[in-house]
């Protein structure tokens, strides 16, 4: 993490300042220290990460951020589904220039990489392992610091960002709606926050998963991940017209490559929590946040909304 970022950081157990001890530096990159707050708490910093932990339900995840494989062509396509989801919310690298955002659900860090080519200050933020491969993939860059926490129980003072983004991880909390209003306290008055969460509209993929996860999340994820090789085959067999009916009561997903059919099927049996939402729904949250400008894009189910200035 970078230093600078003590000017935003909080103690989330009882939102007090934190003092910083500093073990090993490279540049303005805090490599090891710890932080260090008035209530007792202590937050170490290792390999660059600061550790905000609170409960990890994310064993599922640190898996699959090391079981795939960070080829140059997962990592062009990665970081053409980030500048998509961007654009869909009508974001310009111009309105980032110069501001603080956060990447909220970080993982691997594509979508912190991203935003660091624009933004002044990037921070990443996920409960996983995925925050190593992030630091490691943005280290070095200006202005970004990736921590280690619960969005649940944010370590950053409200009003601290320009900018909050989070594609693909809200559902995958305990709360999705209290994640989402956690959110959008931190968000400064002018600035923009822009969510993609999954769909309650897909009826019967939605029950015939759900049925399936009363199973699949109790796997052991090496187990899971060896099963959801299963998804090439099935997706070939469920194209054959009348013959490959049988073969869709098992809902497979993943778009593109093989290996993302693979992974897309693991991420989407294999989370602890997995929530659906409509965009009426979602919409509500935004208007509870007391946020304006509140749009719906057509990239299911994707809001985006804006603080009112004073």
């Amino acid at each position: 993490m970078k230093e600078a970022a003590l000017g935003f950081l909080m103690c989330p157990e009882c939102s007090g300042s934190l003092r910083l001890e500093v073990r090993e530096r490279a540049g303005d990159e805090i490599i090891l220290g710890d932080l260090d707050c008035g209530c007792g708490k202590r937050y170490p910093i290792e390999e660059g990460i600061a550790q905000f932990m609170s409960q990890d339900y994310t064993a599922s995840f640190s898996f699959q951020w090391f079981a795939q494989r960070d080829s140059p062509e997962n990592a062009t396509r990665s970081r053409r589904v980030k500048e998509d989801f961007l654009k869909c919310l009508g974001v310009e690298a111009e309105e980032l220039k110069g501001k603080r955002v956060l990447d909220a659900g970080c993982g691997r860090g594509t979508l912190t990489e991203v935003l660091s080519d624009h933004a002044a200050e990037v921070v990443g933020i996920d409960l996983s392992d995925g925050v190593r491969v992030a630091a490691s993939r943005t280290r070095g860059k200006a202005g970004v610091s990736i921590l280690r926490g619960d969005i649940l129980n944010l370590p950053l003072a409200e009003e601290s960002f320009d900018g909050i983004f989070s594609t693909g991880v809200l559902h995958h909390t305990r709360d999705c709606k209290a994640a989402f209003l956690t959110l959008a306290q931190r968000l400064r008055p002018g600035g923009i926050i822009g969510i993609w969460v999954y769909s309650a509209y897909s009826t019967y993929r939605n029950k015939a998963s759900d049925f399936l996860r009363r199973f699949t999340i109790r796997m052991p994820p090496r187990l899971l991940y060896l099963l959801c090789h299963l998804a090439i085959p099935l997706y070939y067999l469920q194209k054959i017209p009348v013959l490959g009916v049988p073969f869709r009561v098992i809902p497979i997903a993943g778009e593109g490559p093989w290996r993302w059919k693979i992974l897309g099927t693991y991420d989407w049996y294999s989370p602890t929590y997995q929530s659906k939402h409509s965009f009426p729904e979602v919409f509500g949250w935004f208007a509870e946040a007391g946020l304006e400008k509140i749009q719906v894009h057509d990239w299911n189910i994707c809001v985006s909304g804006r603080r009112p200035r004073p």
